[in-house]
């Protein structure tokens, strides 16, 4: 004998009791369905795989991503629609200047609109040989201050170089080698990507093939690129 869906009587105690907390299980989760902090729904959605696009939803919670979808079935605290747009990975800008912006008094200017209102989640600095070997001293600075996107930074030759040897339009010494060998090693080690050369500006278009080589390869040892 049955009442709704929960078993009243069987000759199988064991199975009604299997039932029972079946119901309830059910019941405890209907509950407790999940719920995103973001919704954003309707979207055109690139996820970054060689799938063509299609329409759906994609969730957050916290700073991860929970589901990616043609549609959701959970609940969120915000919902944004989308309808209309394109919802994407965000993109990588892997040559800026954006430097004087993140670096900024401003706030505003740190949040980086210029990159960020583009789609742009990622930029990297320090090309062109202007990254300072200071890696941690930097991005320490910029947690603490807060920005508006990912940084990645090279170690710049141009700046390793006029640290040891100024503007000079020389070949550097052993030891002076050394000394810049040792920065590029400090920022790499420090959280550099790589060594951005530059030769086209001073000081570093003062350099010979034999310092490029010497300190390319510091990059290169520790997983750098140039």
């Amino acid at each position: 004998m049955r009442k709704g869906n929960i078993m009243t009587r069987s000759t199988n105690g064991r199975l009604a009791a299997v039932l029972l907390l079946s119901t309830a299980l059910t019941g405890a989760a209907v509950a407790q369905a999940p719920q995103a902090d973001v919704l954003i729904t309707g979207g055109t959605i690139y996820d970054g795989s060689t799938a063509k696009p299609f329409t759906g939803d994609v969730a957050i919670t916290g700073d991860k991503i929970v589901y990616v979808g043609a549609k959701a079935t959970m609940t969120a605290k915000r919902t944004i629609d989308a309808h209309g747009m394109i919802v994407s990975p965000g993109l990588i800008d892997a040559h800026t200047h954006a430097d004087r912006f993140l670096d900024s008094p401003d706030k505003g200017q740190r949040a980086n609109p210029a990159w960020t209102m583009q789609g742009v989640s990622t930029v990297f600095v320090g090309v062109d040989g202007a990254g300072k070997p200071t890696m941690k001293d930097h991005f320490a600075k910029l947690t603490a201050e807060g920005v508006g996107t990912n940084v990645v930074s090279y170690v710049g030759f141009g700046a390793v170089r006029q640290a040891v040897i100024g503007d000079a339009a020389r070949a550097p010494n052993a030891a002076e080698l050394d000394k810049e060998k040792a920065l590029v090693v400090q920022g790499m080690c420090e959280g550099a990507i790589g060594l951005s050369a530059g030769l086209f500006y001073a000081p570093q278009n003062f350099a010979k093939t034999d310092e490029v080589i010497a300190l390319a390869k510091e990059a290169g040892t520790r997983g750098g690129h140039l």
